[in-house]
């Protein structure tokens, strides 16, 4: 550091008016410096040795009227009267000529016009700064007239430099003093919090430089620094501190700023801690970068983009691997800065467009490229690490694309075997992709084998039936599970616009392992064969269809009175079917027996069809939807080709709807007229004049007066005047302006006097004929409305702050993952065994930080789950180990009960969670030796897991407030543990119970089991 004030007297100068030019340097004033002398009240500045200012203190500015930033490049002797200018400068001049201060009295006028006297006191602070400090002595000046201007001086300086040790002291930064023979004399405040040693220990101890620098080098490092650094320069120390952890230091030298005796050396400190032990871990990951940077067996390349000779963009190296080097046959000086374009011939454009096209899309593109000096084909992967850099691996692909061609020509001549055979053959993979087909499979789809391949099944969704291409997923689906040969019959719609009949057969082949590998599939054409079946399946599904388009209900009944035919409206009102009811006696099914019994009885012979041809018949139908219908059943008898009767026809009428209508419409005037009543909102009817016609008795309640005595009244009869004719001018308006509707807020002042804040809705009523006929109006009362919008904003308010909360969370969490590594490395080296105690602390305190961000974070309410089937049991055994070891923490135990459960939806993660939250609650709350019993059981429809510790109970006062986040009864706890535990058992749909006396504590879980229950299964693999 440089020497303080008064030490360079010893080094006279060549001239003080290059004269008080002493260093080339620009000096700078050191903030640590600014601070102290920001705090004084005496005027204080800073000038040059050619007495250009360079600084002054608030106090100078102020005096003077003057803004910092103006003063600077100013002389000191401008604000000095033009009569005391040479004697500043003769006086300015013995600072060079071994003397430590000089001071002369000088008159001013201040910012308020006023005429002061001023004490000037001058010293140098370093080599190139000189520091002047004055204090008004105007009520001393009869000290003029005594002449002792000396000792006034020296009385003043004393309580200068008293004030200034006490200002040191309480400074926020390290201050501490030595003597000429670099012993401490003086260590404030923050020297003492930041390394341990009070200032008794410290000051004039011999062995404080022992216990600061364990090292006697870094000792006498220390003292040189000290005696040999120029002032304001600063320079960093490593010290160790009472309790044995490192720091480091940033210090530079003020100075003697108030020249109190036996003090030489002045020095500032300033916590550099963190910002070196973060440049250390840097430094190790480069380390590790260029570590796994050199071990990758592909080349490696990393350039960056600059402009070519020819204002052309152009690729520079500036980092490799070792494998560039092996693979293109360089060395690393042949590399060195050299051009992407120079390294790899022709590569340019296959470059570019790849760079190009990353630069839009900011993704990892892939090309080959042959390197002819070698004969090799390499697959570039290029990607790009940050804007204006690219990187890129690269293989030798030669051999891979050599064995691919036999393999080519091997699968040529495959395909063209395939290809002579007439029955179409596919091939599919796993996936049910089609992998390769032959041309007759070509020729029936009418695709050529680019169109096919990569395919599903979906390509043939125009050559099969909808149910035909469900059948065969589920056909493939079960050859990928047990691989056999299986056949089936489609119908398949030819390129050529015919329909075949196939017969498909299946079956699996593997791969070189053994494994499943796809399906192959043989077509044989059948049509001729299904030609004729097909035409009598036309017709039936013809006369099937015109049945199924009827929209009544249609039945067909056999002689023997048993359903042989039905409609599709048929199934749909009975509820069952079509296979459900062809078969079945009539008087078997329920819907309509009475029915049956009236006209049926037995076999149906001639006689009974003729009597009951054509009748109607009226009864109740019970319908599928439960309820019961009124109908009307027309039947009739039909009959074979030889006239002979084949059975009973009938049709079903609903008339449901007719014989209610009536019903229904009256029972709807009585709905809407107590509906309208009951309405909370005030309704009115109105006729065009303006009277009232009808009103609710929200409205009466809202006027204050009987329902009875506001029929036929008018605005004027129940507002105010202005408000009358504001609600005539509206209805005008309404009327006028050829809409139907008009809604408006406005505060609402009634005859009595009272206001109320109203939405109002206004719609016009007309006749049959779509005249307006009245005006129909609601009103809402909004000052609970316009409450709740002011409480949804401030909640919104709060909603933003915990996601802002959440977000900082989720960033403090990072560095803190970082510190903590690099203290357990530390810790496991043997250089710091003496140590080990105070990383376990930071480690340990560290991990507490982090466990209430993470429970922090566990409270956000979009946070994701994953229920799959879990079996409660096997997460809390293999959880136990972790449960005991903390238990044998605290000389607990722990007592497990398990009892069959099934498989319910359970997150592992979560539930590992919660109930690892509520173990370490109860180890906590028993303050002597005792057991934690963790159960479960299963009731008819829950899962309940308990947790059981003896403790002294949880106080009733703070059992209501359970789960609410920053409520706790341990003195170090957060609070978030429980409330995570009731995040978590609302997430799964569960409830979480608490009973406490003295003797203990039970936390109760109740998850459901759903209605369609999981089989348990032992063998049942829990997710991770």
């Amino acid at each position: 550091m440089g020497k303080p004030a008064g030490n360079n007297h010893n080094e006279p100068e060549a001239a003080f008016a290059d004269k008080f030019n002493i260093s080339s340097c620009q000096p700078v004033i050191q903030n640590a410096y600014r601070q102290v002398m920001d705090m004084q009240r005496d005027l204080i500045c800073c000038f040059e040795a050619d007495l250009s200012l360079i600084y002054a203190n608030p106090a100078f500015c102020s005096f003077y009227d003057n803004d910092e930033n103006n003063i600077l490049n100013v002389s000191f002797t401008d604000y000095l009267p033009f009569q005391t200018r040479e004697l500043a400068r003769t006086k300015l001049e013995r600072l060079q000529n071994a003397h430590a201060e000089i001071s002369f009295k000088t008159s001013a006028i201040n910012s308020m016009g006023e005429p002061r006297f001023l004490l000037w006191i001058c010293h140098f602070i370093s080599p190139d700064v000189i520091q002047a400090s004055a204090r008004d002595i105007t009520q001393l000046t009869s000290l003029d007239e005594i002449g002792d201007l000396d000792c006034m001086q020296n009385s003043d300086i004393d309580k200068h430099r008293v004030n200034g040790e006490n200002i040191l002291t309480n400074l926020p930064f390290m201050v501490w003093a030595l003597d000429e023979n670099c012993n401490i004399v003086f260590w404030n405040r923050v020297c003492q919090k930041l390394t341990g040693y009070t200032s008794e220990e410290a000051v004039v101890n011999d062995r404080i430089f022992k216990q600061l620098f364990p090292d006697e080098e870094d000792q006498e490092k220390y003292r040189q620094k000290i005696k040999n650094t120029r002032s304001m320069i600063e320079w960093t120390a490593g010290i160790r501190c009472k309790n044995g952890s490192p720091k480091w230091i940033s210090c530079l030298d003020i100075g003697n700023l108030f020249n109190i005796k036996h003090w030489k050396y002045v020095l500032v400190g300033i916590d550099r801690t963190d910002k070196i032990k973060t440049e250390l871990a840097l430094r190790e990951s480069e380390r590790h970068y260029h570590s796994l940077f050199s071990s990758i067996q592909a080349g490696l390349i990393l350039c960056r983009e600059t402009e070519g000779p020819k204002e052309n963009i152009d690729y520079i190296l500036i980092d490799h691997n070792t494998a560039v080097e092996q693979m293109l046959s360089k060395t690393k000086l042949d590399l060195q800065n050299k051009s992407v374009y120079e390294l790899f011939p022709n590569i340019i454009d296959n470059w570019d467009k790849t760079c190009e096209r990353i630069k839009t899309h900011g993704i990892q593109e892939r090309f080959q490229y042959y390197y002819h000096p070698r004969q090799q084909i390499l697959e570039f992967t290029l990607f790009s690490p940050a804007p204006g850099e690219f990187a890129a691996f690269f293989n030798d692909i030669t051999d891979i694309l050599n064995t691919r061609e036999e393999l080519c020509n091997q699968l040529e001549f495959m395909q063209t075997l395939i290809d002579t055979i007439p029955n179409p053959i596919f091939f599919k993979d796993k996936a049910g992709r089609f992998i390769n087909c032959n041309k007759a499979f070509e020729m029936y789809v009418g695709r050529g084998k680019e169109q096919i391949l990569n395919q599903d099944i979906s390509i043939l969704e125009s050559y099969l039936e909808p149910s035909d291409i469900d059948e065969i997923l589920t056909i493939e689906q079960d050859l990928m599970k047990f691989p056999h040969h299986v056949h089936h019959e489609y119908s398949f719609k030819h390129a050529d616009g015919n329909t075949l009949d196939l017969i498909i057969n299946r079956a699996a082949f593997f791969d070189n392992a053994g494994k499943f590998a796809g399906i192959v599939g043989v077509l044989t054409n059948i049509s001729d064969k299904r030609k004729m079946e097909r035409k009598l399946e036309k017709q039936l599904h013809f006369q099937q269809f015109l049945t199924d388009i009827i929209p009544a209900p249609i039945f067909f009944l056999n002689p023997r009175g048993h359903y042989f035919k039905c409609n599709q409206a048929f199934e749909e009102y009975t509820g069952k079917t079509r296979e459900e009811i062809i078969g079945q006696a009539a008087a078997e099914l329920p819907e309509c027996v009475d029915l049956w019994e009236y006209y049926l009885s037995g076999h149906i012979d001639e006689d009974v069809l003729t009597r009951t041809s054509g009748g109607k018949y009226f009864t109740k139908f019970y319908h599928v939807d439960g309820s019961t219908r009124d109908v009307i059943i027309n039947r009739a008898v039909y009959r074979n080709t030889e006239g002979v009767p084949a059975g009973l026809a009938g049709i079903i009428l609903d008339i449901t709807a007719q014989r209610s209508a009536e019903r229904k419409l009256k029972e709807q005037v009585n709905f809407l007229g107590t509906l309208i009543e009951t309405i909370p909102n005030p309704v009115y009817y109105r006729d065009l004049d303006g009277r009232l016609i009808e009103c609710n008795r929200a409205y009466a309640e809202l006027l204050g007066q009987p329902k009875d005595n506001l029929i036929g009244t008018q605005h004027f009869d129940m507002y105010s005047r202005e408000q009358a004719e504001e609600f005539y001018i509206s209805d005008l308006a309404l009327l006028e302006s050829g809409t139907s509707k008009l809604s408006y807020d406005s505060v609402i002042e009634f005859a009595d006097g009272r206001k109320v804040d109203l939405l109002i809705h206004k719609t016009i009523l007309f006749d049959n004929e779509g005249n307006p006929s009245g005006l129909l109006g609601a009103l809402t009362d909004l000052t609970e409305h316009r409450e709740m919008q002011q409480t949804m904003a401030r909640l919104d308010q709060y909603r933003i702050i915990g996601e802002m909360a959440a977000a900082i969370g989720h960033e403090v969490r990072n560095p803190m993952t970082t510190v903590r590594g690099f203290l357990q490395l530390l810790n496991e080296s043997d250089d710091f065994l003496g140590n080990k105690e105070y990383f376990d602390l930071m480690i340990e305190e560290i991990d507490r930080a982090n466990s209430i961000i993470t429970d922090f974070l566990s409270l956000g309410k979009d946070l994701h789950i994953e229920l799959k089937p879990e079996n409660l049991n096997r997460i809390i055994e293999n959880s136990f180990l972790i449960f005991s070891t903390e238990a044998r923490k605290h000389d607990h135990l722990m007592k497990m009960i398990l009892e069959e459960v099934p498989l319910i939806p359970l997150d592992c993660k979560q539930i590992r969670q919660l109930i690892f939250n509520l173990v370490r609650n109860g180890l906590e709350a028993m303050a002597s030796p005792g057991t934690l019993t963790i159960s479960t059981c299963k009731t008819n429809d829950e899962i309940v897991l308990s947790i059981q510790d003896q403790g002294s109970g949880i106080d009733k006062t703070i059992l209501g407030k359970l789960g609410k986040p920053f409520v706790t009864t341990k003195e170090k706890g957060t609070g978030l543990g429980l409330a995570v535990c009731y995040s978590i058992v609302e997430r799964h749909g569960a409830q979480l119970e608490v009973e406490t006396t003295d003797n203990g504590t039970i936390f109760y879980i109740k998850f459901p089991i759903p209605g369609d229950k999981v089989q348990y299964d032992k063998n049942q693999p829990l997710h991770s």
